[in-house]
């Protein structure tokens, strides 16, 4: 988390959530669109439909990679974990059968 004086600066600021109400979480200064001129509207709506077309574009390449449902991490980690246990298996003589 920033530290409070750092807050003032910030316009959103979105974190992996720790609950269980969402997958995500946001905060931002009281305020925040009141202390903006009107450029400054417009840039953040530029910049809001730019992250929304990244995230569009991960979605659509995680698809493509065959990881629909969970994180790119957790599937690399997952990965990582089955390619060295049949690295394990095949120190010892036994062949690793993919699903």
């Amino acid at each position: 988390m920033p530290r409070q004086d750092e807050i003032d600066r910030m316009i959103v600021m979105i974190y992996i959530s720790r609950n269980s109400a969402g997958f995500t979480n946001y905060t931002r200064p009281a305020g925040w669109l009141d202390k903006l001129p009107m450029e400054g509207l417009e840039e953040l709506q530029r910049d809001f439909e730019r992250m929304a077309k990244e995230v569009s574009e991960e979605m659509k390449q995680r698809i493509a990679d065959g990881i629909p449902r969970y994180s790119r991490r957790w599937h690399d980690e997952q990965e990582a974990a089955r390619v060295g246990g049949a690295d394990m298996l095949s120190k010892i003589g036994i062949s690793a059968k993919r699903r």
